[in-house]
C-alpha cells in the first residue's frame, strides 16, 4: 500500500511544514492501525519528532478527511491533535493523506470523578462552537427532504468498499 520510501519522500518534500531542521538521518515508521477506511502510521524523525500520517483508503473518506482537517484547524486549544498538512494531489501515494501532530495517549480503565469532570469540561468546550463542515444526520440535505435511511447508507457504503477496498472481494 504505502512504502517507507514514499513516507520519506512525503517528509522530505514537507520539511518546512513539519518544522524539521537539518538533515533527516533516521526515520522510524510504525503502523498504528489499518481499517477499512484509513491507515494510520506513527512517523518518528531523528528519534525525536513524531507525527501521525493518516491515509484515506476509500474515496468516500477522502472528502471526510478534508473536512476533518479543516475542523481540526478550528478546534479549541488542547482538544485533539494539531493538523499539519493535507494532500489530495495523489502524486506521492495514490490516496489522499493528512499529517497531524502525534498525541500519545493511554487507555483509561477506570474513570474517577476527576477524570469525568475534566472530560465533561472538554466536551462542553468542544460543543460550544458550531463547525460548519459537519451537520446532523437528521438534517435534510437533499432537495427531496427524504429522511435519513441507515439501510440505504449501509448498502451504498458496502458498494463503495467493494470498489475501492482490496480487503473486500467482489462476488
Amino acid at each position: 500500500m504505502i512504502t517507507k520510501k514514499q513516507i520519506l519522500k512525503i517528509v522530505e518534500l514537507n520539511k518546512n511544514k513539519l518544522k524539521i531542521t537539518g538533515k533527516i538521518k533516521h526515520i522510524i515508521v510504525k503502523n498504528l492501525g489499518t481499517g477499512e477506511n484509513n491507515a494510520n502510521f506513527l512517523v518518528t524523525i531523528n528519534k525525536k519528532q513524531k507525527f501521525a500520517l493518516r491515509i484515506a483508503l476509500r474515496e468516500y473518506i477522502e472528502k471526510n478527511m478534508k473536512r476533518e482537517y479543516l475542523s481540526l484547524k478550528i478546534l479549541p486549544k488542547d482538544i485533539g491533535p494539531k493538523p499539519i498538512l493535507f494532500d489530495n494531489s495523489k502524486k506521492i501515494v495514490k490516496h489522499v493523506y493528512m499529517i497531524q501532530e502525534y498525541l500519545e495517549g493511554k487507555h483509561i480503565l477506570y474513570w474517577d470523578r476527576k477524570l469525568l469532570k475534566i472530560h465533561a469540561k472538554k466536551l462542553a468546550l468542544l460543543h460550544k462552537k458550531q463547525y460548519h463542515y459537519w451537520g446532523n444526520i437528521l438534517e435534510h440535505k437533499n432537495p427531496n427532504k427524504e429522511p435519513f435511511d441507515l439501510y440505504k447508507k449501509f448498502i451504498k457504503d458496502v458498494s463503495g468498499w467493494k470498489r475501492s477496498c482490496k480487503v473486500i472481494e467482489n462476488d
